[in-house]
């Protein structure tokens, strides 16, 4: 069994806002095989990884409002 085996899980909540705008909700689990989550989180590995994960989405949030804002008023 490797080290810190673990099963993460994403899930996407698509809500529309208005006509032409919609809103998305990222779920995201991940869970470490017992006994591997209790050193995991006392040695702060999951509390970083989910900074990690939250720094990483909301980058993926201005990527895809810079791709949209390019594709709806492009500059030439």
């Amino acid at each position: 069994m490797t080290r810190l085996q673990h099963t993460p899980y994403l899930d996407f909540d698509l809500h529309s806002t208005s006509e032409n705008q919609t809103e998305v909700t990222l779920n995201f689990v991940n869970t470490y095989q017992k006994p591997f989550h209790v050193p995991a989180k006392l040695l702060g590995i999951i509390k970083w990884t989910r900074a990690l994960q939250i720094k990483d989405l909301e980058g993926l949030k201005k990527y895809s409002e810079l791709q949209l804002q390019e594709a709806l008023y492009p500059v030439d």
